[in-house]
């Protein structure tokens, strides 16, 4: 299966918001629900084809920057926060065979019952260079 119709059909299945991102923080993807999220409820346009840092802070990119850099030296999954709709928000690196490295964040829906539970097992994994907690929550912010 080559072909990236079937993969962008798979991603539009999953009923999280999937936003695919290149080694280059360029937006590659985003799946049906990530389109809903950002551009029809957010007010988001055209985020395909566009940096990352285009719609971050300065904060959020540094974080972006090393959340990538942890990445591609070998974690698997970060994860970030549970947000107010009680996703758990985590960035996910996706390797090819030969072992090239791109980062994909999503939000996964957490069951009823363990949401309080959730809220209070997690705390922010985010830790910049000086070993500092990141006080920021990364996410698209409004304009």
């Amino acid at each position: 299966m080559t072909d990236p119709k079937k993969y962008y059909a798979i991603l539009d299945g999953i009923s999280s918001p999937i936003v695919f991102v290149d080694n280059d923080h360029v937006i590659r993807h985003l799946n049906k629900a990530a389109r809903v999220r950002y551009y029809e409820k957010r007010g988001c346009r055209d985020l395909v084809g566009k940096s990352l840092f285009d719609c971050h802070n300065l904060t959020s990119q540094e974080e972006i920057k090393y959340l990538h850099e942890r990445l591609l030296a070998g974690e698997s999954e970060i994860f970030l926060n549970v947000n107010k709709q009680y996703e758990k928000i985590t960035v996910v690196g996706v390797r090819d065979a030969g072992g090239v490295c791109s980062a994909t964040t999503s939000g996964l829906r957490i069951p009823p019952n363990r949401r309080l539970q959730a809220r209070r097992q997690h705390e922010p994994s985010v830790r910049l260079p000086d070993g500092s907690a990141s006080k920021s929550r990364i996410g698209i912010e409004a304009e």
